[in-house]
């Protein structure tokens, strides 16, 4: 009797220690999505399946859900058919989600990089795109906000987020320029350091896409940031907006005009103005994608007015790659050339750049060339689209290389 007793005993502990670790809760939200869609193939009742999804959603109130490289995107729309797009897709294709259960709640499960970040959208049939309602992160884009994707291991940027304690610049509106050169008109804004002094000199940084570096990357606080820890030394910034004749896409399209305007107008303007440093190492020219390709096209002809170059996802693949194979004709040895690209810009504005789209495999060809030929660059790639919440990420690490400058 005493063996029968301890035996039913044990089975019974042995039975209660195997149905509290299947009572367990799931280490993570996308553990408790798995476990959801196996409830929900449970059952066939609409209303059981209805307070599954309710009681998820109440415990896992904020999207998207992230653990590893896991990423699951949950919204809820009465809809037919609900898509997720975004830096993943190139924005030109969508994502099926899936529809929970009879519920209006739909979701998606996407395996990316531990440390990628992403812009996305959710879509409707015949109801257009629209941001995430429980995503509270968005960041903003030249076609609005858009939610973003911050997967478990990627650091936000702190630098762009304004600090009140610290010494901040100014910023001047030169207003509009007329450009003989290229009969175009610019806006001209200029960022001034903490403390500028017309009797020293400092280095200075142009920006194609002006108005966009201050706006949506948020460079004139990312500037002061890294000024007051030392990551950058006291600068000058100069921010210059496509022309209103003929915007980016002609201006920055290997226009010799443009250049014409920007080395002969623009740079003698602003050293005239300001206390530039008259040094090519120390005068840097930044662009993103279209920007891109015309800041490495204007230091490639003149590389005794910018010695430095920020290619941010440039379109140097544009023409079949008629700026790389310029710059495989010749070694420029004075010139420090910092390029980066992320891994999803496979096919980017596909309507418009057409067989030219993928910026990765450009960049990739272009860092091949500067290679080969012994220039002083840099290339990099992150898990990431081609978007301004990329772009602004580095501004004060790749300006602090091609500046050649050691953090203090």
């Amino acid at each position: 009797m005493y063996r029968v007793l301890t035996f039913v005993l044990l089975a019974m502990l042995l039975a209660a220690c195997g149905s509290s670790s299947l009572a367990a809760p799931p280490a993570n939200g996308v553990e408790a999505f798995a476990q959801l869609k196996t409830q929900l193939a449970a059952t066939s009742d609409n209303a059981k399946q209805q307070a599954l999804v309710n009681d998820f959603l109440a415990q896992y109130p904020t999207m998207p859900l992230v653990a590893g490289d896991q990423a699951v995107f949950v919204v809820e729309r009465a809809a037919s058919r609900v898509v997720l797009t975004g830096d993943m897709t190139n924005w030109l294709q969508t994502i099926p989600m899936q529809q929970l259960g009879s519920t209006d709640v739909w979701a998606v499960q996407q395996t990316f990089s531990p440390t990628a970040r992403l812009d996305y959208r959710f879509g409707v049939s015949g109801g257009g795109i629209f941001t995430d309602p429980r995503n509270p992160l968005l960041v903003p884009s030249s076609l609005g906000r858009n939610s973003e994707l911050r997967m478990p291991e990627y650091v936000p940027p702190q630098e762009i987020e304004v600090q009140p304690d610290i010494p901040h610049g100014t910023l001047e509106n030169l207003g509009l320029y007329q450009s003989q050169a290229a009969s175009t008109t610019h806006e001209l804004v200029v960022y001034l350091p903490p403390g500028y002094d017309p009797q020293q000199r400092y280095p200075s940084v142009y920006f194609q896409d002006g108005d966009d570096y201050r706006n949506y990357a948020f460079t004139p606080t990312i500037f002061d940031n890294a000024i007051a820890a030392g990551k950058l030394p006291p600068l000058i910034g100069v921010f210059v907006t496509p022309s209103r004749e003929q915007g980016r896409q002609v201006d920055y399209d290997l226009n010799d005009a443009y250049v014409d305007f920007f080395v002969n107008e623009l740079v003698p303007l602003i050293d005239s103005k300001y206390a530039t440093l008259n040094d090519p190492s120390q005068r840097v020219v930044v662009g993103d994608s279209f920007g891109g390709l015309i800041s490495l096209y204007i230091a490639y002809l003149h590389p005794d007015v910018f010695g430095g170059v920020v290619n941010q996802s440039g379109f140097v693949s544009r023409y079949n790659g008629r700026l790389i194979s310029l710059y495989a004709l010749q070694s420029i040895p004075s010139l420090r050339i910092d390029s980066m690209s992320g891994i999803y810009e496979t096919c980017v504005g596909g309507p418009v750049t057409k067989a030219d789209c993928n910026f990765l495999d450009g960049n990739r060809a272009l860092r091949n060339v500067l290679q080969t030929n012994g220039y002083t660059y840099r290339y990099q790639e992150y898990p990431q689209g081609h978007a301004w919440g990329f772009w602004r990420d580095h501004i004060d690490d790749s300006i602090a290389w091609v500046l050649n400058y050691t953090a203090k």
